[in-house]
């Protein structure tokens, strides 16, 4: 939702996740007026020892379902399927699961159909409803990365389902701009600090641990209560917390709180 009024006029807004996925979410808080301030924090590769996921692509038929967490596990995971020269037919022959409005969009481009998807986007909200759906001689195969929490394989398991997952790609932190981000703070440059990870908040605290306080008048925006939790554990409670776990949601409830603020 796009209103014909600018509410985030004014406001500059620190963007933390990796440079490719930020320009969709600059030009979203430009388009409601705001300044969009982009310093990444983290960044994605291939691991480097790529045998284990190569031995357990090769066995794609011993699975009924993939299932994918992020738009990064979808990118991945196509990649090492071209690497690995597996056609359409090859990923088409089985079940997908996804976590997110966002992964399921990607999935869709790429010609492949979600057949399951949780009714709230967070990993134990997944394990409790696809644990039902999950009949117990299919098994699972679930590409991932390699921050990942351990929530959706372990309470597979705890279901007593066959779940094989494997790291997809490496996060890696992105230092390339620390001392941007030192500055912006240090100096008030920024109102708002967006979070759509738990690894940006851990990120974000480690470069300027060692620089500076943070402004009390500095606010948090988290893209869901995991993200939040993480804050909550440096001392620092959320201002704004997505009600939907997407950057929709996240500007969504940005807008909100501004709303309420200025009446």
């Amino acid at each position: 939702m796009i209103p014909s009024e600018k509410p985030l006029t004014g406001l500059r807004i620190l963007i933390t996740r990796s440079e490719a996925q930020a320009i969709p979410f600059i030009k979203k808080i430009e388009r409601l007026g705001g300044t969009a301030i982009s310093a990444p924090l983290i960044t994605f590769r291939l691991p480097a020892d790529l045998s284990s996921i190569e031995h357990l692509m090769k066995q794609l038929d011993q699975y009924k379902w993939i299932v994918f967490t992020s738009q990064n596990a979808v990118r991945f995971f196509l990649k090492m399927a071209e690497r690995l020269q597996l056609n359409e037919k090859d990923l088409k022959n089985h079940k997908l699961a996804a976590i997110g409005e966002k992964t399921e969009s990607l999935l869709n481009e790429h010609g492949l159909d979600v057949h399951f998807s949780p009714t709230e986007y967070v990993a134990e909200q997944f394990v409790e409803e696809f644990g039902c759906v999950l009949q117990d001689d299919e098994r699972v195969l679930f590409p991932h990365g390699s921050l990942a929490r351990d929530t959706i394989a372990s309470g597979m398991e705890g279901r007593n389902k066959q779940i094989d997952s494997f790291v997809a790609y490496e996060t890696v932190p992105d230092t390339t701009r620390k001392q941007k981000l030192i500055k912006l703070v240090k100096q008030g440059e920024v109102d708002i600090v967006t979070f759509t990870s738990s690894s940006t908040v851990h990120l974000f605290f480690e470069h300027i641990r060692d620089e500076l306080s943070v402004p009390t008048r500095l606010q948090f925006a988290c893209i869901g209560p995991i993200t939040a939790g993480t804050l909550e554990s440096y001392g620092f409670k959320a201002n704004i917390i997505a009600s939907v776990y997407t950057i929709d949601g996240l500007l969504d409830s940005i807008v909100k709180k501004v709303r309420e603020e200025k009446e």
